[in-house]
């Protein structure tokens, strides 16, 4: 297999796109290299675009935690000293109480995350593999009926 200039694979199976000409495969076997080809070119790109934006949400998501984390920190070190001087009580009695509600919040905040909807990742290949799986079948059921 060779590769033409945008850099995916190409088969000498698929004739010669500049003319028109396409080879049309009369077997499943002759068409199993041009397949792979394609689909392994198809899930390359796919796989390229998926990792950029998993870096780039990766990135955006620590600088957000780490600014989340030292706020929340800062706020609550400042809120068990005012709780603590309003109610008149030792300061780790409003530390556990900040802790329970907290805690409450976390729970919310699982149950919410588990009702979030799922995105299917790479949606084309599976798609094309579906595809891919009924043809091969055609042709493997019309070459078992000739032979």
């Amino acid at each position: 297999m060779s590769q033409d200039s945008s850099g995916l694979p190409s088969s000498k199976a698929q004739g010669d796109p500049v003319s028109g000409e396409s080879r049309i495969p009369q077997d499943w076997k002759e068409a199993i290299p041009s397949l792979i080809a394609s689909r392994i070119g198809i899930f390359r790109i796919e796989a390229e675009d998926a990792i950029e934006v998993v870096a780039r949400k990766l990135i955006l998501w620590g600088v957000t935690v780490f600014c989340l984390i030292a706020t929340w920190g800062l706020l609550t070190a400042g809120l068990i000293g005012v709780i603590s001087a309003y109610c008149n009580c030792p300061w780790y009695f409003a530390a556990f109480s900040l802790g329970g509600v907290y805690l409450f919040i976390s729970l919310v905040m699982l149950l919410t995350i588990k009702r979030i909807k799922k995105v299917e990742s790479f949606p084309i290949t599976c798609e094309e593999f579906e595809k891919d799986r009924q043809w091969l079948n055609q042709l493997k059921n019309r070459s078992n009926s000739q032979s």
